[in-house]
């Protein structure tokens, strides 16, 4: 079984559906930590992401880079332009409602200090758009946590799993 890949903007929800997934199916949660600093360091990933079995991954880069590199760091993704590899793991695109997504406080982390954070907040309506136009080019389950649950996506889940 491959695992499953959460995604979606910050103040989503990915993190907190993905553990919630993790303790429903027994999976580990894999996060990278952060923008990758090299296109070295973004292969890196990629090759660690089609390699792995049985992992949640939170985010990957190549569908987050190519949103947060352009909008938050100003910098092209190195995946600008391309076709979308076959990842291979089911992705559930974490999508409430711009309002959900509004009154969520993001805190920050090692990975997204007070600049990244405001960054995000000024330009939120940017980053929805730019995912929900990415997500159109890639096969995906959107969970929408203002209208389905928790376990809701478990049950989806745990049948897709077992059609594998």
């Amino acid at each position: 079984m491959p695992g499953f890949i959460f995604e979606g903007p910050d103040g989503a929800g990915k993190s907190f559906t993905a553990l919630e997934v993790s303790r429903a199916v027994g999976l580990p949660i894999h996060h990278f930590g952060g923008p990758p600093e090299s296109k070295k360091e973004i292969m890196g990933r990629v090759k660690f992401i089609h390699e792995a079995d049985n992992l949640i991954f939170d985010r990957v880069p190549y569908i987050s880079d190519q949103i947060y590199g352009p909008i938050i760091r100003r910098k092209n993704s190195v995946f600008q332009g391309l076709d979308f590899p076959e990842i291979g793991f089911p992705v559930i695109y974490c999508r409430p409602s711009l309002g959900t997504i509004l009154s969520v406080k993001l805190e920050t982390k090692p990975h997204k200090n007070k600049e990244h954070t405001d960054k995000v907040k000024e330009r939120i309506v940017n980053i929805v758009s730019a995912y929900d136009e990415i997500m159109c080019k890639i096969p995906h389950i959107t969970f929408n946590r203002d209208k389905q649950t928790c376990a809701e996506l478990i049950s989806v889940l745990e049948k897709q799993m077992q059609n594998i």
